[in-house]
């Protein structure tokens, strides 16, 4: 069952992206949030509210609501808005690139990004979420869009 979030819950989740990601406000103008179980949703605002009554899934799955109320961008809402960010982005070299996407853990000199989620980036294409500690970098890409063969 979705519950639209009303304007203090949906000021809380803007104020996160912008305090970790630097991702300015108005990006988000033209969006609704909605809540099922621990998952946050997010769809046009042009959108008939009637119609998420009615359905299993609306819109674009945005964030996970995890342990210690954390919450975690999803690799689609990464991918999607992660363009806008402008810190604790992870900048990706070719190797850590085939270290990525294979699946493996990164390892990354000392930069500005601070510890916790990061965005991994290549050149212009935000490939998804990882976690940082120090130098290391845990991968958070899915299993699904990993290549087996490189």
């Amino acid at each position: 069952m979705f519950k639209k979030l009303n304007e203090i819950e949906i000021s809380g989740i803007i104020k996160y992206l912008d305090k970790r990601f630097g991702i300015d406000s108005s990006v988000f103008n033209k969006f609704k949030f909605f809540i099922s179980g621990k998952k946050i949703w997010i769809t046009p605002k042009s959108l008939d509210e009637n119609l998420v009554k009615r359905e299993e899934s609306v819109g674009l799955m945005f964030m996970r609501i995890e342990k210690n109320e954390r919450i975690k961008l999803s690799t689609n809402a990464a991918q999607i808005f992660g363009r806008y960010a402008t810190k604790n982005v992870v900048e990706l070299n070719n190797q850590q690139l085939y270290e990525a996407l294979r699946g493996l853990d990164i390892t990354v000199d000392e930069d500005s990004t601070e510890d916790g989620y990061v965005l991994l980036k290549y050149q212009n294409d935000v490939l998804g979420i990882g976690q940082k500690r120090g130098s290391f970098v845990k991968n958070m890409i899915p299993k699904a869009r990993r290549i087996k063969k490189f």
